[in-house]
Order: structure tokens, then C-alpha cells, then sequence
């Protein structure tokens, strides 16, 4: 038996780029579309006190990988938002497809090599998928982006739609003043184009091609009727049906 690798947090910063992440999520869901065996829907508890656990499980045969994330956060549901006063690293328990050996125990947020001190939850993963489901479903000719949300979501995520379109241009909007004009500028840089931020949540619908929320909102952040045809849109807005279940929170997220 290989003994298996234990890898640490300061390890897994920015080993991936956001392309390949993408593909490697694109494998995962063609695989299972092919077999539904090989996945299930997240699992989540809460308890009480507002800490929240999630396990993922599934496995992608072609890349010869199958196993499990979790991670554990501390969540509190607030009147129009969530707030995580505690974020913990995942883990992640990663078998061979093939025999079921146990080849690596995985602690720490993986990270994309392009911000490869950007924190989020499950933040790679989550930007990659919505990167795959917007590069299927948004116009081929899409280059304008109006952002709603300036924190870790919102960074990886405007990096994964640079990878499977030509962004040409970007609107960020944020309650913060402060923050939207710090995201523009954190962002600029790393995606070599401007990034503009604006101070109502109208401008950073109008006159774009596709809308991204990545905010903590547990309220809806624009008026439907400023969408304009055409235009694609991506929520990542995390279900907090266990907490309304559960009498946590009262109004379900959307």
C-alpha cells in the first residue's frame, strides 16, 4: 500500500489555472451526464449555533480521481444578508477511481494561479462552474460584464468568465463605495482591462451582455425589468432552505 500524501493549505495556492479548472469541471459534468452513479447533490447540516457543514461527493473516472470535500463554516443569517464569522479550510479525502486506494488527504482552499491569495467558499470550484454553464449558454459574441458583489466570489468569478469570453468591459457595483473602487483596482491588473465601478445597481445592468451576482445577499440585488434581451445571467446565491427548515432563518434565500 503507497502511503497517501498529506498536503497542507500553503500548498494549494494557485496550482491551477482558472482554464484548466474550467476544462476539469467541463470532464466532470460530461461524465456525468453519461453516468449519474458517479456524483450526488451536496449534503448539508446546521446546527443551532449557526455552524453549517456541507459534504460533497463524486468522482470523475477519466481523470482517474473519485472522493469527497467537506467544510464547515460559521454562518449568521442577518435580515437581508449572511455574514461567516468563521471560515474553516476544507478537506478534501481524494481515492483512485480505478482500485479505491487513498491517495491524498487535501487541507485548504485550492486557488487559481492567477489570484492565488483569494480566499472564497469552495471559491475555484464554484467560479469554474458558473464559468461552464455561462461559456454554454451566453452569447458567443458577449464582452460586457455588469458585476454585483466586490469580495472572493466576485474575483474568481470575473476571472473564470475572462476565460471563456472576450471581456472587454466591466461595471462593479457594491453597497460598499469603498470596496467597489478597491476590487477595480485589486482587478484591473490581473485581467489587463478596465473595471469600472458604479454607484447604483441600474448601471451595472444596463447596456451589458451578461450579469453576475457574487454577493452575501439573501435579497434580490436588481429589478428584473432593467434586463435587456439577451443578456445571460448567473446567481451563485447559496441556498439556505436547511436554515428556514430548521427555524434559523425566516425567508428563504432567492
Amino acid at each position: 500500500m503507497i502511503r497517501p500524501l498529506l498536503i497542507q493549505p500553503h500548498e494549494v495556492k494557485g496550482i491551477v489555472g482558472m482554464a484548466d479548472a474550467i476544462e476539469a469541471v467541463r470532464l466532470g459534468f460530461r461524465e456525468w451526464g453519461e453516468n449519474s452513479q458517479i456524483n450526488a447533490p451536496r449534503r448539508r447540516i446546521h446546527i443551532p449555533t449557526g455552524v453549517r457543514v456541507s459534504v460533497h461527493q463524486g468522482g470523475v473516472p477519466a481523470s482517474g480521481a473519485t472522493g469527497l470535500m467537506t467544510h464547515c463554516e460559521w454562518v449568521k443569517p442577518l435580515s437581508d444578508h449572511q455574514e461567516y464569522p468563521r471560515l474553516n479550510h476544507p478537506v478534501i479525502v481524494l481515492y483512485d477511481a480505478k482500485e479505491g486506494e487513498l491517495k491524498a488527504i487535501i487541507i485548504g482552499e485550492i486557488t487559481c494561479s492567477e489570484l492565488p491569495n483569494n480566499i472564497a467558499v469552495t471559491g475555484l470550484r464554484t467560479a469554474a462552474t458558473s464559468a461552464l454553464g455561462t461559456d454554454l449558454l451566453a452569447r458567443r459574441d458577449a464582452e460586457r460584464v455588469g458585476l454585483f458583489g466586490s469580495s472572493g466570489q466576485a474575483r474568481n468569478h470575473l476571472v473564470a468568465l475572462a476565460r471563456i469570453r472576450k471581456i472587454k468591459q466591466v461595471k462593479v457595483y457594491s453597497r460598499s463605495a469603498e470596496n467597489r473602487r478597491k476590487f477595480a483596482e485589486e482587478m484591473e491588473p490581473v485581467l489587463n482591462l478596465q473595471v469600472q465601478p458604479v454607484s447604483r445597481p441600474e448601471d451595472a445592468v444596463r447596456g451589458v451582455d451578461m450579469i453576475l451576482t457574487a454577493t452575501n445577499s439573501s435579497v434580490p440585488v436588481f429589478d428584473g425589468r432593467w434586463l435587456e434581451q439577451g443578456v445571460h445571467v448567473t446567481s451563485i446565491v447559496g441556498s439556505n432552505i436547511g436554515l428556514v427548515q430548521g427555524g434559523f432563518a425566516k425567508a428563504k434565500r432567492r
